[in-house]
Parts: C-alpha cells; sequence; structure tokens
C-alpha cells in the first residue's frame, strides 16, 4: 500500500484498513508508517516522493473514512505531533490537509460517538431525516395509506396512552409493513463495520465463536436483534390472545398479507421476523384455525416459506438479495452467521509458500470477511417512505409492552390452551411438549440472549 512503483489495489486497501486491527493494534500501524516515512531520507527523491505520497493518503483515509475513537484513539497524540513535525518539514500542503482533517474528525468520544466514524454517523443522520413529512425525499414516496379516524385512534401513543384501536387489523397491511420497514431501516443503516467485525475487542486474541458474538452485539446490531425478537414475540401473542377462533384466523390472514407486503418491499429481516412467528410450533400447530384459510393465503404462505427457506444455506434467499438493487433490508442474522463461519473456518495465519516455518497473516479470511460487511453495507440506504408518527409510536408502544416471562413454555400452553391436543387435556406440562418437539423455534431469531 505504499510502495513507490505499484498501483495500489482498492479492495486491499480497504479489507485491510477495516480488519487490521483484528491482527495489530492502531498505534502498532501508525509506528511503523511514521517509520517508513522517516526511512526514505536515504533514497533517491524518485522514490521518496511517491512513498511518502501514499503514506500521507493511507492515513488520511484512516482518518476520513475508517476512524474508530476506541481503539484508535491511541494515535491521536502522535499523529498530530507527527503533522507538526515531520510530515509539515517534508509536506507543508499535505500536512495542512491532514492536520484540518484531523481538527474535524478526532473528537473526544463519548458513549454516543463510540466506535463511530463521521462517515456513518452521518449516514444515519441521513436516514433518519429521510423518512420526515417534510424531506425532499418524502415528495415522491407514496402516500400513506391512513385516513383520519385511524389517526385519531393512534394519536395517543404520541403521549405514551394506550391506542384506541380495537385490533392491527384496522391498519392497512402495506401501510404497517411501510412503517415497519421505516422502523427497521433506520436501525439498520446505522450498523457500523467495526460492529459486525468486533473490531478494538481483542480481535487478533479472540479464538472462540462466543468472543466473536460476544464482540458483534454492538449497539445497533444487538438494536436490530431486539426489533425482529419483539416482533416475532407481539405477532405470536396477539394471534394467540384472541380466543374467538374466526377472528383469530383473521388475524392469520392479515399477518400473511403482511409478510406479502414485506416481501413486495424486499424487507427481508422483517420478513423472517414474521414468517418465525407464523411457522412456530406454538402458532403451526392451531389446526382449526388454519383450517379457516382460502386457499389463496395458504399459496402466499408457501411463497413466503420459500422465501425464507433455509435449505442449501439459504440459497432461494441468497440469490434473490444478489440481483436485488437498494433500498433492500437483508436478513441481519444470516450476515452474523457467515461473519462467524467464515472468522472459525479458516485460520488467522498460514505458512508462507516459501519457507513453511515462518507463518503469515491469512489475508483471506479478512477478505472474505470485508466482503461480507460490504454486502450488507450496499443496502444502507433509505427507501422512499414517509413515516406515520402516530403509527411509529403505536408500534413502538407494541413492541415494547411485550409480556414479561412469556417464554416458549408459556406461549405454548396458551397455545393449548386455546386448541387442546386431541386426546390430551389443556394442562398438560408445556415443558414435556415442548420437549418433544424438534422443529419449536427459538423467539430469537438471531439465536441470542440478553
Amino acid at each position: 500500500m505504499t510502495l513507490h512503483d505499484t498501483t495500489i489495489d482498492a479492495a486491499f486497501s480497504n479489507t485491510f484498513l477495516l480488519c487490521f486491527r483484528m491482527f495489530t493494534t492502531p498505534l502498532d500501524l501508525a509506528n511503523l508508517l511514521w517509520a517508513r516515512f522517516d526511512l526514505l531520507k536515504q533514497w533517491t527523491a524518485q522514490k521518496l516522493t511517491p512513498v511518502r505520497l501514499r503514506i500521507f493518503n493511507l492515513f488520511k483515509t484512516w482518518v476520513e473514512s475508517y476512524w474508530q475513537h476506541h481503539p484508535d484513539g491511541e494515535i491521536v497524540d502522535g499523529l498530530l505531533e507527527w503533522c507538526a513535525g515531520r510530515l509539515k518539514a517534508a509536506m507543508p500542503s499535505a500536512s495542512t490537509r491532514l492536520a484540518d482533517l484531523a481538527g474535524k474528525t478526532l473528537v473526544p468520544f463519548s458513549s454516543l460517538t463510540t466506535g463511530s466514524s463521521s462517515s456513518s454517523s452521518s449516514s444515519s443522520s441521513a436516514a433518519i431525516d429521510a423518512y420526515s413529512p417534510s424531506s425532499a425525499a418524502a415528495s415522491s414516496a407514496p402516500p400513506p395509506v391512513v385516513t383520519k379516524s385511524l389517526v385519531a385512534n393512534l394519536r395517543p401513543a404520541l403521549s405514551g396512552r394506550r391506542s384506541l384501536l380495537s385490533s392491527v387489523t384496522e391498519i392497512d397491511a402495506l401501510e404497517l409493513a411501510r412503517q415497519l420497514t421505516i422502523m427497521e431501516s433506520r436501525v439498520y443503516c446505522s450498523i457500523r463495520a467495526d460492529e459486525l467485525l468486533g473490531a478494538g475487542n481483542g480481535g487478533a486474541s479472540s479464538g472462540s465463536a462466543k468472543h466473536v458474538s460476544e464482540s458483534m452485539r454492538t449497539p445497533n446490531v444487538r438494536k436490530m436483534s431486539s426489533l425482529s425478537t419483539r416482533l416475532t414475540g407481539w405477532i405470536t401473542e396477539v394471534i394467540l390472545g384472541e380466543q374467538d377462533q374466526k377472528r383469530r384466523t383473521g388475524l392469520l390472514k392479515y399477518f400473511i398479507k403482511l409478510g406479502e407486503r414485506l416481501l413486495h418491499l424486499a424487507n427481508y429481516n422483517a420478513l423472517f421476523a414474521v414468517f418465525t412467528a407464523l411457522n412456530s410450533s406454538t402458532i403451526s400447530r392451531l389446526r382449526k384455525t388454519w383450517d379457516g384459510l382460502a386457499p389463496k393465503y395458504r399459496s402466499t404462505f408457501e411463497t413466503l416459506r420459500k422465501a425464507t427457506d433455509h435449505g442449501r444455506n439459504y440459497a432461494e434467499y441468497r440469490q434473490k438479495v444478489r440481483q436485488a438493487v437498494p433500498p433492500c433490508l437483508p436478513f441481519v442474522g444470516l450476515f452474523l452467521t457467515d461473519l462467524i463461519f467464515v472468522f472459525e473456518g479458516n485460520r488467522a495465519e498460514r505458512p508462507s509458500p516459501a519457507d513453511s516455518s515462518l507463518l503469515l497473516i491469512n489475508f483471506d479470511r479478512y477478505h472474505k470477511m470485508a466482503r461480507i460487511v460490504g454486502e450488507l453495507q450496499r443496502f444502507q440506504s433509505p427507501y422512499s417512505l414517509v413515516e406515520v408518527p402516530e403509527m411509529q409510536a403505536y408500534l413502538s408502544q407494541e413492541l415494547e409492552g411485550l409480556k414479561r416471562g412469556q417464554d416458549a413454555q408459556s406461549l405454548y400452553r396458551q397455545s393449548l390452551m386455546i386448541e387442546p391436543r386431541q386426546g390430551g387435556p389443556a394442562s398438560s406440562s408445556a415443558a414435556s411438549i415442548i420437549s418433544s418437539q424438534d422443529s419449536h423455534r427459538p423467539r430469537d431469531i438471531f439465536n441470542w440472549r440478553g
């Protein structure tokens, strides 16, 4: 990356700047670059200027696009000293540019900025503003499917009171899908590369899937996980909370329609959450409820099943995402699974082809991880949609208001109460029933806890 006679490989540079914290420290890297800058004093002018310029550009790109306040903060003093001293003496104009950039970017980190780069912060703000009814994008967005009476019934949620809706089915399924997409898109566009890679959390010394998953559980990824898990739980509780069989079938139809709308919006993350709820043993065992579905709804449900099928390592879903054009919300849980698989399945070092006793950094491992992160970042652009504040407040209230302690056993017990098993009492032990259900899925679709 600092040779004078080669073309810089953009993919290599991106991978290196994303992943170098997993096999070295920012301070060690900076010291090596500063040392290389000084070693060039004995070189000819033909080599001196190009190499120093590339070292400057590497620092500039690092600070501008890949900076992480923690742990990169340990080089701030040294970088500013280098700018004011050796860089200024050799390249005055470059020193001024880097010093100005550092002054804007290298701010003291707080709980709100820890680990974020200036570029990710600005993209997050842009994602939040994009859905405002007064934004420029709102003029080209489809109008919300709401009525004045619906907005009036939802308005109490803005002040923390219960809405006046008697059922979620009063909301058009398309508009509910849009508002869920807005809610998830805001979080998705805020996910940073270092959250996925676990940069700055001892990546070089980590050696277990547990460590990787823990390092990934940083704010925005964790919030995305919680949102998906709560959506699955909410749908399950809404269906089980209806005692009337015909109305329960109506809710089933509604959520199947919601899944179809999410599929059309290319919001696969929410689609997986919806399908997980409908396909769980708690809901799928309600035979009388499912028997009331018309053939077209059964056909739609099979379409949703095919779109989320995990067969052949999610081959159907992966093909759709590869062909998708933003805006799109991929299933974040699969990115995390892929990253852990690559991290665990590839050694950190490999023998040198020239000397097997010499170990080299296995850069292919980090290239694969950077490619996965790049795929997630490819879709970090907002939808052309307009938020309905009343509906956003209602959804937040519903998702945050899930019953505490409603684990798989209690939900299954509730399912048995509304539709007892044939030949078995409704009061059967939920624990023994669940243990015999190998297909039962956990409520956390990211397979996380906490």
